[in-house]
């Protein structure tokens, strides 16, 4: 837990942090092994300085809140004069120069009474729909407040506050704070940091919202915490939430780790589902050199990407307690892969891709997974794709598969793109359901012989109107499994021999361009 070291600051541990929704992250960071380059940072110095002696942030800055709206980087910040945090307002043209709002501090603390009383702090603000949204902590530490704003700069603080407070003593989360949000469809997403009430371990929760101001969180009981800290690891006992970003329907986390004395660095976590975290072994971004303004701490990273560069706003200080605002930048992104869409027709499915820009790419490998009657096969290397190396022009790619020898009830493709230095990342998934053989066909049922019911199977390759029937021995109709139209692909339907007498049956597929009849047994 941080706690400042003089007694001008009435409230102990800086407690939040800073949203980012980024598309994409360097594909040069890989788990389970892979080289990490993203350490491969420039450092621009400090961007946000303390303010002018007097003024209501001349003691510290920090915990910064980045987002990149109507050609304008945005930035909400916490701020400090030795007695009350309150949160400021500044923009800039690049990322780097920055004009603070002559309205700031444009959110305060509440009246004398109020749960945010003591102070406000570590802002994570997402704009939605032209309303910009913020999420911020007391000093109190146990609670987050919501407000919404139609500029960024007059803040009206939601009547339902706090909209998430801490759990009962004893607890992984008495504390509670630091909410990190996104937002995609109707869902609001939360990672929030908490801690138990000794403040000994500090660790990661999620909550999610569904409503149109994302208020009423109901938190994760069945994960939380969703990403702990490790005896023995680099970033025990104190792991704080910084960002949050999403590529190819994974998540990264930047967040602050290390040190409850400030000694903290900035490490990665990656998920897939958003509760199961895996962190990278080390931190992605360090201390700077000794007698560097940022040589003691670094921490609560608000990171973007921005013309394919990795932009990072982070706060650090030569000391307990002390804290400005600088900022990085790290690789470009090799490959930005903006589609990826599979289409079945006449036994191929057709695979098309598309890019942004390209960095440094060697091609890409197409994996393919069968699935059998809720049955999932592995993933098989079916053919490689060479890229276009370095490109800033959008680049389209298309790959037939054949499947006409596949016998499948769905397809499952992915893409492995891979650079010239060995790395590489998947893309997310694309699955056909049903796919189309190259010709009609019609299976012999399984099983046969059979009782009391057997499965028959067969396939179209174009869209067509179709009548499936089933007769006895002497051609008198028994059953009419189906009539009307389907789309191309494989079907299957159940036949029910109930009170049928044992012997020779003939199914029947009947199409505009084709007619096919097989045997099978009934045999009680």
């Amino acid at each position: 837990m941080k706690n400042f070291s003089t007694h001008k600051f009435n409230f102990s541990s800086i407690f939040v942090h800073t949203l980012l929704l980024i598309l994409l992250l360097p594909l040069y960071q890989s788990l389970n092994g892979q080289t990490l380059n993203f350490n491969d940072w420039t450092r621009y110095g400090v961007v946000l300085d303390v303010g002018v002696p007097g003024t209501w942030d001349d003691e510290i800055v920090g915990f910064a809140s980045v987002i990149f709206e109507s050609d304008t980087f945005r930035m909400w910040y916490s701020g400090n004069d030795g007695s009350k945090w309150r949160i400021g307002y500044a923009t800039s043209l690049d990322g780097i120069n920055w004009t603070k709002n002559e309205m700031n501090p444009v959110l305060d603390a509440g009246p004398p009474g109020s749960w945010d009383n003591i102070g406000v702090a570590g802002p994570n603000v997402i704009f939605i729909d032209t309303i910009f949204h913020m999420w911020y902590s007391t000093s109190e530490e146990t609670k987050i407040g919501h407000a919404t704003s139609p500029d960024g700069i007059g803040w009206t603080k939601d009547p339902d506050n706090p909209v998430l407070e801490g759990g009962p003593y004893g607890s992984w989360d008495y504390y509670a704070n630091g909410g990190i949000v996104t937002f995609d469809s109707d869902t609001f997403h939360m990672w929030y940091t908490g801690w138990d009430a000794l403040k000994t371990n500090v660790c990661v929760g999620y909550a999610t919202a569904t409503n149109p101001y994302g208020k009423n969180w109901a938190k994760d009981t069945l994960h939380n915490p969703v990403l702990e800290t490790v005896l023995g690891e680099w970033d025990h006992p104190a792991i704080y939430c910084g960002s949050v970003a999403i590529l190819n329907d994974n998540y990264y986390m930047f967040y602050e780790g290390g040190g409850i004395n400030w000694d903290a660095e900035i490490g990665l976590a990656k998920s897939n589902n958003k509760v199961e975290w895996e962190r990278y072994s080390d931190p992605v971004f360090t201390k700077g050199q000794p007698g560097s303004w940022d040589s003691y701490w670094v921490g609560r990273p608000s990171v973007l990407l921005n013309n394919s560069v990795t932009q990072m706003w982070y706060t650090g200080g030569t000391d307990v307690g002390v804290g400005k605002i600088g900022y990085a930048t790290g690789p470009a992104v090799p490959v930005e892969l903006i589609s990826f869409t599979a289409t079945s027709q006449l036994g191929k499915v057709i695979l098309n891709w598309s890019t942004a820009t390209e960095i440094n790419n060697l091609g890409f490998e197409i994996e393919r997974k069968i699935l059998q009657n809720q049955n999932a096969g592995e993933w098989i290397r079916i053919a490689f794709v060479e890229g276009h190396g370095t490109t800033t022009e959008p680049r389209e790619y298309s790959y037939p598969d054949d499947i006409s020898t596949v016998q499948a009830t769905s397809l499952v493709y992915r893409l492995k793109q891979m650079d010239f230095l060995g790395t590489y990342e998947y893309s997310s998934e694309v699955t056909v359901e049903n796919p189309a053989p190259v010709d009609y066909v019609l299976y012999q049922n399984f099983p046969n012989p059979f009782n009391p019911s057997t499965t028959i199977t067969f396939g179209i390759p174009i869209k067509t109107h179709l009548v499936l029937k089933v007769f006895n021995a002497v051609g008198e109709e028994v059953a009419q499994l189906y009539n009307g139209e389907k789309e191309a692909g494989r079907y299957s339907f159940e036949f029910s021999s109930v009170g049928l007498p044992s012997g020779v049956y003939f199914y029947q597929l009947k199409t505009e361009n084709y007619v096919q009849m097989r045997k099978m047994i009934l045999l009680r």
